[in-house]
């Protein structure tokens, strides 16, 4: 299967990879800095491109994938900038419409928990959505396009929802990195993103 995935270089894109190089999937890793690709499995390749930038033949430049792993998006961690919805949300519906449209038939997507807003307790997908930052508005949104987008056109896509994500390769400012580091350290007490 040939599998095209985006955001590689990022904190989920890393153990994807991790988890592909054990399979016999042909794998594209679309980057816009290939200098993030320090080490290439046998089963890898990288496309240097901008995601952002708008291209009909985006479909036929990943070599026309049996799958994309959809992981990148930008503007994080701020989740309450506007940056989400005035640029994030259209640059990834162009993206993925333009994907679609050209013929992908299979396209899984990361979305957050915090498209449920502020529920606690135990969640399952079927409770209602109720995003209450920009980020997770954005998220929702695009998730309610893509659904939509396929009564017109025969695709299938995954949501996976992520929650709290946390380990090796994670950004030192996140809360699970500085209590870690203070345990580590024998500290009783840390400054939050410091």
């Amino acid at each position: 299967m040939k599998i095209a995935i985006t955001g590689a270089t990022g904190f989920i894109g890393h153990h994807v990879r991790n988890i592909l190089k054990l399979t016999d999937n042909e794998v594209l890793l679309v980057t816009r800095d290939a200098r993030k690709v320090s080490t290439l499995f046998s089963n890898e390749s990288v496309l240097l491109a901008n995601i952002g930038e708008f291209d009909q033949e985006w479909f036929s430049k990943f070599g026309e994938p049996d799958a994309v792993l959809h992981l990148a998006w930008g503007g994080l961690p701020n989740y309450l900038s506007q940056h989400h919805i005035l640029v994030e949300l259209p640059m990834q519906i162009r993206f993925l419409t333009s994907l679609i449209e050209s013929g992908l038939k299979k396209l899984v997507v990361t979305g957050t928990c915090y498209e449920y807003g502020s529920l606690m307790g135990a969640l399952s997908e079927h409770h209602e959505t109720m995003p209450s930052t920009q980020y997770g508005i954005a998220k929702n949104n695009l998730r309610k396009i893509l659904f939509e987008l396929q009564q017109r056109k025969n695709y299938e896509l995954a949501w996976a929802r992520i929650f709290y994500p946390y380990g090796e390769g994670q950004s030192k400012t996140s809360l699970y990195s500085q209590l870690h580091t203070a345990v580590r350290n024998g500290e009783n007490e840390f400054p939050i993103n410091n």
